[in-house]
């Protein structure tokens, strides 16, 4: 026993290890990604839900495996050989991704929405460069063919020859692709929809009324950690001006003209990009 748990925990890092391990020669082509990675806070549940969706329709075919194919093997050939073909490589495929999207998910609820925006990015930026994502985008892009191949091959069987749950399982499997693909195209375009991007740039006016406005008095610097002036304008601090107090670990301060200008389109603080959240915001 003790034996058998450093072995196992030992197995479970080197999986671990490499499926996370950013492939510096990735031919992948991260242009369209590039976007979405500098959405985070939209981008993470997506993903995870999608991934989530992808997972149940590999343990799907698992079963269909499992329980289904071996016994209608024989039926499959007589119907048609290429579907038999096409059946067994597909549930293959979708077994193989079972492991890899179990780890990418759990990999994404490591992130955390409520890190910074450019820790965010930058984790997103390497978790589309690790070794199980490429591997998952590849063997999807093979599924996806095999689905296609499926829709036309499936137009031409000979229906007098194929039994019934032949056909209807050939059926149900390639209409559940059509709807699958379909119901991701319309969750992408509602998630990033102008309207939601420029909600997750930036704050409400709710949301900027409700943070920190003070009145700068004498020895304001030494209470805030020798900050003179406005990092946006760079204009030095007077007592008795306006200025917004920013929550974040440095407690940067603003005039309240600049620092709402910035929050029109950013949620984040100017010096440390620190998301402003609104478990931080102070109403009055």
């Amino acid at each position: 026993m003790n034996l058998i748990r450093p072995l196992f925990h030992s197995i479970l890092s080197a999986i671990e290890q490499n499926a996370f391990k950013v492939n510096q020669q990735n031919p992948n082509n991260l242009n369209i990604l590039n976007d979405l990675i500098l959405h985070p806070s939209l981008f993470i549940p997506y993903l995870s839900i999608e991934l989530k969706n992808a997972l149940c329709f590999n343990i799907i075919f698992f079963l269909i495996f499992i329980l289904s194919f071996p016994q209608n093997i024989l039926p499959s050939l007589i119907c048609d050989e290429w579907m038999t073909i096409w059946l067994f490589i597909l549930c293959f495929l979708n077994i193989s991704l079972v492991l890899p999207k179990i780890l990418m998910i759990w990999k994404l609820n490591l992130l955390g929405i409520d890190e910074d925006r450019m820790n965010l990015s930058r984790g997103l930026w390497l978790f589309v460069r690790c070794n199980a994502f490429t591997l998952n985008s590849q063997i999807s892009k093979v599924i996806f063919g095999l689905h296609l191949f499926g829709l036309l091959r499936l137009c031409h069987l000979n229906s007098e020859a194929c039994d019934n749950n032949l056909l209807y399982l050939y059926t149900a499997i390639c209409l559940s692709f059509v709807l699958r693909v379909l119901f991701s195209l319309i969750r992408f375009q509602r998630t990033f929809s102008q309207s939601n991007l420029e909600k997750e740039e930036g704050l409400s006016l709710k949301q900027l009324n409700g943070l920190k406005v003070e009145e700068l008095q004498k020895g304001f610097r030494e209470k805030f950690h020798g900050q003179d002036f406005c990092s946006i304008c760079l204009e030095e601090f007077k007592e008795a001006e306006k200025i917004r107090v920013i929550e974040c670990p440095g407690k940067h301060i603003y005039h309240v003209g600049c620092i709402d200008k910035w929050f029109v389109s950013k949620k984040t603080c100017p010096n440390c990009n620190y998301k402003i959240r609104n478990i931080n915001i102070n109403c009055f």
